[in-house]
């Protein structure tokens, strides 16, 4: 399932949740 980062922003709780996305695009 691919997750748009404006999702993966509402899922995850974190203040930069923008490091995690940049991780899952690199995988």
């Amino acid at each position: 399932m691919i997750l748009n980062k404006e999702q993966i922003k509402e899922i995850i709780p974190y203040q930069e949740p923008f490091l995690f996305v940049d991780g899952v695009e690199e995988m």
